[in-house]
């Protein structure tokens, strides 16, 4: 079974929101704990200030009346508007006696000897000792207060819940709430930035692709994004563009030799003139082909025209400029066109090749050492019935080319039409020759 393939953008938003949870995780942890130690310091101060005056009520109390008075002491208590005060209980230190109910929060081994600490401080001039109590949660203070009427000390242990996670997360939702809606919104930001930034050039280009495929060639997109996007956009319009033209010349190319026909022709002669580039543009036809193809066959004909096709191809690559084109409007006609710098060098090197290459290759050495052929006079045979032989010279190449170094072409026809009448004339030698008339 074919694997579920996941979208780009699935994968892009994964990717982002992953890291992003991660971030957002350690960012919260790391605020609750300053929120946490802020609100702890704060609250240090609070309850240091609660202490104080929960002192002054209960020596108060025990100075004017010798005892405790827990209404009063819960008013006094209710008027400060305390958080997280959790309980107050008084011990006789000395008979370890409760003077209040402790069960909700019983007195341990660990309060006597903090108790005795803060004894002990108060030697030193402090009046209560405090600590953080981690394992229940609290904070505990613990008071030491003189008991004229008992004779003994009396210990105030007073007791506040700390700050934890769920007092911080209370104390910071809104802040929280406005992080995490802010990072949630930078993250679809981000996405939808990404989205536009890759995911729409890489849907128009696939869509781009799709139409190709089809066989839509020559459809171009367009991709405004100033990057490598837009780079490949414009290289995929020239592809699109050479496909659409390797199709044409495909279904235009002359099977025999596979340069372009008439249409390619047509099309490269006629773009180089609306341009306005300066060129010279040859017209290549062999002498005496139908003799030399009625005489050796059509197989001969066919490789004599090959051959041809190949010296043609070799003088646009080793003479002519790199924009030189061959083409082959059929049988024995052939074109090029080049840079007018390089139309001389062309044309010798067609001529040279075609007699001492192809002329060699194409006849028989006794034929080629008489410099003819005997064949019957098929336009007298015709006429008269008369059987008549003739001596034909061997085949030989006429490359007539034009230019608009002084005169530009109207057009291709323009062009064409005295190309054919150059080629008339370089046709008047029995031997290979070329001409450039401008």
């Amino acid at each position: 079974m074919k694997n579920q393939k996941t979208s780009l953008l699935t994968q892009i938003v994964l990717r982002i929101s992953i890291p992003l949870a991660i971030l957002s995780t350690l960012f919260i942890c790391l605020f609750l704990k300053i929120q946490i130690d802020s609100l702890n310091q704060r609250r240090g101060v609070e309850t240091q200030w609660v202490v104080e005056q929960i002192a002054q009520t209960l020596n108060h109390q025990l100075q004017t009346t010798g005892a405790f008075n827990e209404d009063a002491l819960k008013t006094k208590l209710a008027s400060l508007s305390i958080r997280d005060l959790l309980n107050v209980n008084i011990m006789d230190f000395k008979n370890k006696f409760f003077l209040w109910d402790a069960q909700a929060f019983p007195w341990s081994k660990d309060d006597t000897l903090d108790s005795v600490q803060s004894l002990q401080l108060r030697t030193q001039g402090k009046r209560f000792y405090g600590k953080a109590d981690r394992r229940h949660e609290w904070l505990v203070f613990y008071l030491p207060l003189e008991n004229k009427e008992r004779g003994g000390i009396l210990i105030a242990r007073v007791l506040f819940s700390l700050n934890n996670i769920h007092g911080a997360l209370k104390d910071s939702r809104n802040i929280l709430i406005g992080i995490i809606l802010l990072i949630v919104g930078a993250g679809l930001l981000i996405g939808k930035t990404l989205s536009n930034l890759i995911i729409r050039p890489l849907r128009i280009l696939r869509e781009a692709a799709e139409e190709i495929t089809q066989g839509h060639l020559g459809s171009h997109i367009q991709i405004d994004t100033g990057n490598e996007f837009e780079s490949l956009a414009e290289i995929f319009n020239h592809m699109s563009d050479r496909l659409r033209a390797m199709r044409t010349q495909a279904k235009d190319s002359n099977p025999l030799t596979g340069l372009p026909g008439n249409m390619g022709i047509f099309e490269e002669l006629q773009r180089r003139i609306h341009e306005r580039q300066k060129f010279v543009f040859f017209h290549v036809d062999l002498n005496r082909f139908k003799v030399f193809n009625d005489h050796y066959g059509l197989a001969e004909g066919d490789k004599a025209i090959k051959m041809t096709a190949e010296v043609l191809k070799r003088a646009a690559k080793e003479k002519g400029s790199k924009d030189t084109f061959v083409g082959h409007q059929g049988g024995d006609d052939y074109v090029i066109i080049t840079h007018p710098s390089h139309g001389k060098e062309v044309g010798e090197f067609i001529c040279t090749a075609f007699d001492q290459e192809i002329v060699p290759a194409l006849y028989p050495k006794s034929d080629l050492e008489r410099g003819y052929v005997e064949k019957i006079d098929r336009r007298q045979f015709a006429e008269t019935g008369e059987e008549k032989i003739v001596k034909f010279p061997l085949t030989s190449i006429a490359v007539a080319g034009v230019t608009n170094t002084k005169n530009d072409f109207a057009d291709y026809y323009d062009c064409m039409e005295k190309a054919v009448k150059a080629k008339t004339l370089a046709k008047q030698t029995i031997e290979s020759s070329y001409l450039i008339q401008e």
